[in-house]
């Protein structure tokens, strides 16, 4: 509203009700397994159903009220493809901080002993979301008892000396290598026979040597996995969080084309419940 004067007196949108009216794109959602980022996500569906049952009463052309029936909770997550075993590193990792959280039931933080989650260390103040490569790096360096920057240095070296073996011990090394990818064993124990390993179970921890023994993701216990819509880094940037629960992945796609396309692997999963 505006005087004689043509000064403003009243704000235009005094008493009025504003709405946020952002949402989100897709390149703005990110995809985490635990607390590790899949950065090569690209696509991502889930399905919530329950089913439901009309009762009706006697003579009635309505039902009279929906019985509940069961729930089922299905989608897929689509990554561009890498490497092989890409996603195994994070669900390993997921699956053992979970064991890791039930054996102790809490840990001790600010504010005293408080109950942890994977929400909590993905959306947290300031955090750093470290990819599945970063997290592999950190935890061989942590493994080996060294920083980052020392268990970088020597995985470059290790490169370096390869590239500098004579032809005949670089072809050893290469044909070592091969019977690890191919019959999925160790160098000293190569059988076939491990290409056909059972599925890991719940309540065991996933070794280093387990992960080279079961190749498919399906072959897994549950994970939790993860969506960030927004950045949760950002206090003025709008953000919020969604949880696949107990997803169980149940199989995988992969179609190669040769029309310049990216590789892309789908994984579909079933899940306990989507919250």
């Amino acid at each position: 509203m505006l005087s004689d004067t043509d000064n403003q007196q009243i704000r235009p949108n005094l008493g009025t009700t504003i709405y946020e009216i952002e949402g989100y794109a897709g390149n703005q959602i990110l995809v985490l397994i635990g607390s590790i980022l899949i950065d090569k996500a690209v696509g991502a569906s889930v399905e919530v159903r329950q089913n439901k049952v009309p009762v009706y009463g006697y003579g009635s052309p309505y039902y009279s009220f929906a019985a509940d029936g069961q729930v089922s909770v299905a989608g897929d997550l689509t990554v561009a493809f890498k490497e092989s075993g890409y996603l195994l590193h994070a669900a390993r990792h997921g699956h053992n901080s979970v064991r890791r959280f039930e054996a102790s039931g809490s840990v001790t933080g600010r504010g005293g002993t408080r109950i942890t989650t994977s929400y909590e260390d993905a959306v947290g103040p300031r955090v750093l979301l470290k990819n599945v490569e970063q997290s592999m790096k950190y935890r061989d360096g942590l493994s080996n008892n060294q920083t980052l920057e020392e268990a970088r240095k020597s995985y470059d070296d290790e490169l370096r000396s390869l590239a500098a073996l004579p032809d005949d011990e670089f072809e050893d090394w290469a044909e070592a290598f091969e019977d690890v990818v191919w019959h999925g064993a160790d160098r000293d124990t190569v059988s076939r026979d491990k290409m056909f390993s059972k599925n890991l179970t719940a309540d065991e921890e996933i070794t280093d040597r387990a992960i080279k023994f079961h190749r498919r993701l399906d072959q897994y216990p549950p994970v939790d996995i993860y969506l960030l819509y927004g950045d949760p880094n950002h206090p003025a940037a709008n953000h919020t969080v969604r949880k696949i629960l107990d997803a169980s992945f149940t199989g995988q796609v992969q179609v190669i084309e040769a029309n310049g396309q990216p590789v892309l692997e789908r994984y579909s999963f079933i899940a306990r419940n989507f919250v």
